[in-house]
């Protein structure tokens, strides 16, 4: 078996799979988990846009699963009767739908928990399926989190069996300066966070092509830009500037009036816990930093008020591609 991104010669079967999915889990008892609006191959089409969609495929490239991942899932913020092993960057699995008695959906979980070394999902109480490969794979249930329209679902995590698996993730991931030989990766993720962005809402903050790398020109010529790197594979990028002009236009006031560090551009490649990564190396190299984001950009700002930044109010732009009204946080290290 093989494991790809979803392309859109795959659209055509999805439909018929979905079915499959639901009519199975309707015999085993699990009838209400997905209706017949979801998922469709019109939601993977999103997928595949945000870049998040993937399927599981025999040698023959027959497609036997379909299933997304992200980085982030709003609802995982309120989880009730229970808590998440961790507070660390995840992998979150979502409508994941395989052919029955394929063998698929064991081989996709034998994927992830060799890829990720944390993962977070959630399905029906019902769904005995999934939940006995979810215990197959040594997940451990979390709590109940709960989707506006379809109700609860029963939350689980796996982390890797490592004490010191956090320490572990991070050290694969280092920060060096920009190079024009980064330029045609940078925008790659420039494109992929636009894409991501627009599948969760967020379809004002970059637009008509704001940012590419040429946007980091002047950054690069002052050792301002910025980049993530797990081994030799780019899954970040990111400015930090001493300034930003329309800051002095603040609706509110700065926690503080003195010299600051700003994150500007900032774009990562999911499942590598790279925007905390990166915000974590700022705060650790600077004092005082400020930041600004779309209120829709609630990636961004999960992150942000995970690591303590406050919120100060908002500033305006006026700009190609990034004009608007924008929240601004800071955060400044405690003496």
């Amino acid at each position: 078996m093989l494991i790809r991104k979803t392309e859109t010669g795959d659209l055509s079967c999805l439909d018929q799979l979905f079915d499959t999915c639901r009519a199975y889990m309707n015999a085993q008892g699990n009838p209400d988990q997905w209706d017949s609006k979801y998922p469709t191959a019109a939601v993977v089409e999103q997928d595949i846009v945000s870049g998040h969609g993937y399927v599981c495929t025999d040698e023959s490239n027959t497609v036997l699963a379909s299933f997304a991942l992200g980085d982030y899932e709003e609802q995982y913020d309120h989880i009730h009767s229970g808590s998440w092993s961790c507070d660390e960057p995840y992998i979150v699995v979502h409508r994941m739908g395989a052919l029955p008695e394929k063998g698929a959906g064991s081989f996709i979980f034998q994927y992830l928990t060799e890829k990720y070394p944390y993962i977070r999902i959630d399905t029906h109480e019902n769904n005995k399926t999934m939940l006995h490969l979810l215990e197959k794979f040594g997940f451990r249930y979390c709590g109940i989190v709960h989707y506006p329209g379809y109700g609860d679902r029963v939350a689980y995590d796996w982390m890797r069996p490592s004490a010191n698996w956090i320490q572990v993730s991070s050290t694969m991931l280092t920060i060096r300066l920009a190079t024009l030989e980064d330029y045609p990766r940078i925008d790659e993720l420039f494109d992929d966070a636009r894409s991501y962005m627009a599948s969760i809402g967020n379809t004002t903050q970059w637009t008509n092509g704001f940012p590419d790398s040429s946007c980091l020109d002047e950054a690069l010529s002052k050792n301002e830009a910025f980049v993530c790197c797990k081994d030799d594979l780019v899954v970040g990028v990111f400015v930090v500037s001493p300034y930003e002009p329309a800051y002095h236009q603040l609706d509110g006031q700065w926690s503080a009036d003195r010299d600051y560090a700003v994150i500007h551009r900032l774009a990562t490649a999911p499942g590598y816990g790279a925007g905390q990564f990166i915000f974590r190396h700022v705060m650790d190299q600077h004092d005082y930093v400020r930041v600004d984001t779309h209120r829709a950009n609630k990636p961004m700002i999960h992150i942000m008020e995970k690591l303590g930044f406050k919120y100060i109010g908002v500033v305006m732009y006026d700009r190609p591609g990034g004009d608007g009204e924008r929240v601004c946080y800071d955060w400044m290290r405690s003496k």
